[in-house]
């Protein structure tokens, strides 16, 4: 069985976002400054949702979680969250709790290489 995607994939592609918006840096800043914030809220929200087995709730807080990953070039983290999303589509409940400890991981390396990249700019 081949590995999954999202662990062959970077955390974070700062050059990519940039390209996206037009080098801007600040821009760049504003963007993760409302995405990191939202992405922690919308993981614990995700987490409590699919404990409880509220997986319709959880299915729409998922793609949340994945439509942010990709808008912040955080690319484990969307693939993971795309990994997810199929099993919630699929009913495949137990698979998608069985990634819950690897999504609380893989957050948390996200938001790291996020703050990483912004104090080696400094």
């Amino acid at each position: 069985m081949s590995e999954p995607a999202y662990k062959s994939q970077e955390l974070f592609v700062p050059e990519l976002l940039l390209s996206r918006l037009m080098e801007d840096r600040d821009l760049m800043r504003e963007v993760l400054d409302a995405c990191l914030p939202d992405l922690r809220t919308n993981h614990r929200l995700f987490s409590s949702q699919l404990e409880s087995g509220d997986l319709r709730e959880a299915l729409r807080t998922i793609h949340t979680i994945k439509g942010s990953a990709q808008n912040a070039d955080l690319k484990s983290l969307a693939f993971l969250a795309r990994d997810i999303e199929e099993h919630l589509k699929n009913g495949q409940a137990v698979e998608a709790l069985a990634l819950l400890g690897e999504l609380s991981r893989v957050v948390g390396a996200s938001v790291q290489a996020v703050e990483g990249y912004f104090l080696a700019e400094k």
